[in-house]
């Protein structure tokens, strides 16, 4: 019977011919190296993503905590929560209120009366404010309101403001030195409605004394 030759690729017979020559080991070897070479290029590539991963992952971990950081500093600031408008009443919680309001420098600090106050006869719990406010070289003045102009009683009110003895509540009323208040009322009634501090531009804010 006849053999049926089995046919064979060129590239078989390239290969068979390499066998044959003293070179195969060499080129064996180069390839094995060149495959080695490839592997590891590969493998430093996956590291470096997988570093730059790492670090990307980082960096939003970070700005996260920086975020949750920033409002949690903001609620511990007590002054965040120290309303900027004060309700009179006849009492050292006022005094007390109101010196906490001021200490955080607020633009302005309002005043207001729930209870009928005539600017002939501004409390003297009040009036403690107003003197204090000009021994720190600030200004009280009343002002009409809804009009912004300065009333005519401006220099009758600067001589009934009294002269108190604060010592004992300095460390309170001491937060009048960076501000000057106005006090606005209804013309024809005289009826108060509200006090504004307002805070002096800190070249003026004055010494303690």
């Amino acid at each position: 019977m006849m053999k049926i030759a089995e046919e064979k690729s060129p590239s078989d017979g390239l290969m068979s011919a390499l066998r044959r020559t003293a070179y195969f080991p060499t080129l064996l070897l180069i390839v094995v190296l060149m495959g080695a070479v490839v592997s590891c290029s590969g493998s430093r590539e996956e590291r470096k993503s997988e570093a730059q991963a790492s670090e990307a992952e980082a960096s939003e971990a970070q700005a996260g905590e920086a975020e949750a950081v920033e409002p949690q500093a903001k609620a511990d600031d007590p002054c965040q929560q120290t309303p900027d408008v004060v309700e009179y009443f006849d009492s050292m919680g006022f005094d007390q209120n109101l010196s906490v309001s001021l200490k955080c420098n607020h633009p302005e600090v309002t005043v207001k009366f729930p209870l009928s106050v005539n600017i002939y006869r501004i409390p003297d719990r009040v009036d403690k404010w107003f003197y204090m406010v000009g021994k720190y070289e600030g200004a009280a003045k009343p002002e009409i309101e809804n009009e912004g102009r300065r009333s005519l009683l401006g220099e009758a009110i600067s001589l009934v403001i009294g002269v108190y003895d604060v010592i004992k509540e300095k460390v309170i009323y001491s937060s009048a030195k960076n501000y000057n208040a106005t006090i606005y009322y209804k013309e024809g009634t005289g009826t108060v409605t509200r006090v504004v501090f307002t805070r002096k531009p800190d070249k003026e804010s004055p010494p303690e004394k």
